[in-house]
């Protein structure tokens, strides 16, 4: 649909149907990893469960790497047709994955009946709402992973308009600006190894000792915001605000990557309905990233980069406790 669109109505409308369809597979992969290993004693499982979680922190920065070339070179069409293939080749890997889930799989075996739809989606719509706002590690742990994403999304809008306005950077340069983002998300996964073995080396381990890049992650992201909105001026060279994406990226990615190791510790089997949760939250604060996106652009043209940084920076330490 977004590829033919002709007016707004039908890409806001093909975003939400990309929205619906997509989301499941973030949960639902989540508990067929837990399903295949147990995680996090095995090292194999959390192997493959922080590469799941990388991609999910990857692609924040590949995606505007290489969507403002497309788009720049071919229109903003093309990106609807780039993810519609990508989408596409992943179809058949999702038809013939085998069931992990060890009730369905007893249940298939003895041919039982299926509980009807009614019955298996009103606890599969509440549920997620019960952990949200009654269990008291979602919600803080959860607000904090929505409020990292909710300042990438302003990054996105509002980094083009200031490297445009401020260094006169293409669409192509703007593209690669993510770049260092990206080599400190890369590099999240040799301190999360270091991190796990060090928690591995404890007599009686608990799932906090998981969160030790996610307090440093906590310090490091409001700096790193500071360091960009001091330093993207005329008179400063533009490597020193794109250096601090670097610092901005192993942030992020910590904090996406380890609260998930976290809950799943605590959750295990239901980890898929902690995720659901999750998005619960995220829906309610990403759903109007349009209309932050464009105060954000408006913000940033009017007041500048640098005390929209001070200002973002704070928000980000006041959530920190």
């Amino acid at each position: 649909m977004g590829c033919f669109a002709k007016n707004y109505c039908t890409i806001i409308v093909s975003r939400a149907l990309a929205g619906v369809a997509g989301s499941p597979s973030v949960s639902v992969f989540a508990g067929v990893l837990n399903d295949m290993w147990n995680i996090p004693s095995d090292r194999l499982g959390v192997l493959a469960f922080v590469m799941y979680g990388l991609g999910g922190a990857i692609a924040p920065s590949l995606g505007p790497i290489v969507g403002e070339s497309i788009v720049a070179t071919y229109g903003w069409r093309s990106s609807f047709w780039l993810t519609s293939v990508l989408a596409g080749s992943c179809f058949p890997g999702m038809v013939f994955t085998p069931e992990t889930f060890q009730i369905e799989i007893v249940r298939q075996e003895q041919n039982a009946p299926r509980r009807g739809l009614v019955e298996a989606l009103v606890p599969a719509l509440r549920r997620p709402l019960e952990l949200l706002w009654f269990e008291p590690v979602i919600w803080p742990t959860a607000l904090v992973v929505t409020t990292s994403q909710i300042v990438l999304f302003i990054l996105y809008v509002s980094l083009p308009v200031v490297l445009t306005q401020t260094y006169q950077f293409s669409p192509y340069h703007v593209g690669l600006s993510f770049l260092p983002f990206m080599v400190g998300t890369l590099l999240a996964v040799p301190a999360l190894a270091v991190q796990d073995r060090w928690k591995r080396s404890l007599r009686q381990p608990a799932p906090e000792d998981s969160l030790v890049g996610v307090k440093v992650a906590g310090i490091l992201l409001p700096i790193s915001l500071i360091w960009l909105g001091w330093t993207m001026r005329p008179t400063v060279h533009w490597i020193w605000p794109l250096l601090s994406l670097v610092a901005h990226g192993w942030s992020f990615a910590m904090e996406q990557l380890s609260y998930p190791v976290y809950k799943n510790e605590i959750y295990g089997i239901d980890l898929p309905i902690v995720h659901s949760a999750n998005d619960r939250l995220d829906g309610i604060f990403l759903a109007d990233d349009h209309v932050r996106g464009d105060y954000s652009c408006l913000y940033t043209s009017t007041v500048g980069a640098t005390e929209k940084g001070r200002i973002v920076a704070c928000t980000k330490q006041v959530r920190g406790p």
